[in-house]
């Protein structure tokens, strides 16, 4: 049904809660501490937080503020927990940080339980909704949208850190015949097949999405081009090597790959100039007679 943080200082409060909770389905995780709670994020997902105020050291307030500072933990529905009952300023303020609701001691189980799980079931719609922005329909894979995205956020990280940046390219070769001769339903299939073979085929850290038609980009943080052009080939190989035989028989496809690199020497490079290099490196692939891997050679002065 969901995980619960729960965070207190009061050992019989973290236990009652517990129980209520476990009772009644749900999985749990306690924190006696506001610091505790906060290394216990960093580890692990959440569905709701059930957060007491008040707290020595760091209060209730102040994990709040935290947890809605991270772009990690800033959805994570907030339930404060409080003894000052009908204190409008309290309210207001734990509201203002980011809480989403409130509940008073002595707390009673069914409360606690009803306004948990409207939580939690407010995250999972909240949770379909960011997924369904982000992913393509047909491959689910990631859209164009998040990739341009994430390629700007990869792009800050390696550009402060130092470290290189690949960005791969990569298009099905002559994909229209297949559309004109097999139809658009197994054109679909192909590229679902596909988004299979990707899905698979890189690192964990590496992002990798349709970034329209029959054309897919993958972002590769910390790999120069001797490691691009490793992925690629491998990649190039399994796409070739693919069985399409239940979408038609003796079905073929193979695909071209383009290579471009952020280094560290050249960190006025813009994702603009990755994208551009690297739909260059690709046409040349195309011009070498597809099937084939080429990486972008050009480094800004």
């Amino acid at each position: 049904m969901g995980r619960v943080l729960i965070v207190d200082d009061n050992e019989d409060n973290l236990m009652l809660f517990q129980e209520y909770l476990e009772d009644n389905g749900f999985e749990t995780a306690l924190a006696s501490s506001g610091q505790q709670a906060l290394s216990y994020l960093e580890e692990h997902d959440v569905d709701v937080i059930v957060l007491d105020v008040q707290m020595p050291g760091m209060d209730g307030f102040e994990v709040c503020r935290k947890v809605k500072a991270q772009e990690n933990t800033r959805d994570i529905p907030v339930i404060f927990v409080t003894a000052k009952f009908q204190d409008v300023d309290h309210v207001a303020t734990g509201l203002y940080l980011g809480a989403n609701d409130y509940l008073y001691k002595p707390v009673a189980e069914k409360e606690l339980v009803a306004r948990v799980s409207v939580m939690v079931r407010l995250k999972a719609a909240e949770d379909e909704v960011k997924r369904i922005s982000v992913t393509d329909d047909l491959t689910g894979l990631f859209n164009r949208r998040f990739l341009r995205k994430r390629l700007d956020e990869e792009l800050s990280r390696a550009r402060r850190a130092g470290f290189p940046l690949s960005l791969l390219m990569m298009d099905l070769d002559r994909f229209k015949i297949i559309n004109d001769a097999l139809g658009h339903p197994a054109g679909d299939e192909v590229l679902k097949a596909i988004a299979g073979v990707l899905q698979s085929g890189f690192r964990q850290g590496d992002v990798v999405g349709r970034w329209g038609g029959e054309e897919f980009m993958a972002l590769l943080p910390n790999s120069d081009a001797a490691g691009a052009q490793i992925s690629a080939e491998r990649l190039r190989k399994a796409v070739e090597e693919l069985d399409l035989s239940a979408i038609a028989p003796n079905l073929q496809v193979t695909a071209s790959f383009g290579i471009a690199v952020f280094q560290s020497s050249n960190p006025e490079t813009d994702a603009s100039d990755l994208i551009s290099w690297a739909d260059g490196a690709l046409y040349a692939a195309k011009e070498a007679g597809r099937n084939t891997v080429r990486a972008h050679s050009y480094i800004k002065p």
